[in-house]
């Protein structure tokens, strides 16, 4: 499994989220990669990111799990997290 964060430098919602983020990712001690989507077109419409921040959760096979959409408190966010790498 990993988990990208699709964001841009300029998202107001994108800085609120990336604290969260980074706790989660470093709890569930999760592959992910953050990826800014005016340096990154390709992984954009790879994914079909329309807005920011997105969160997705990819399995190995490429498949998409989950995804969280805007930014989340970290209550929430966390049961997410559960939800989408412990049932992949």
């Amino acid at each position: 499994m990993k988990v990208f964060m699709f964001y841009t430098n300029t998202c107001g919602c994108c800085k609120e989220w990336k604290p969260v983020y980074d706790k989660l990712v470093n709890e569930f001690n999760v592959d992910h990669e953050e990826i800014n989507i005016n340096d990154n077109k390709e992984m954009k419409e790879r994914y079909g990111i329309t807005c920011v921040p997105q969160t997705l959760f990819i399995d190995n096979d490429g498949e998409e799990k989950g995804n969280i959409l805007g930014n989340m408190i970290e209550k929430y966010a966390r049961n997410s997290f559960v939800k989408y790498l412990h049932n992949s």
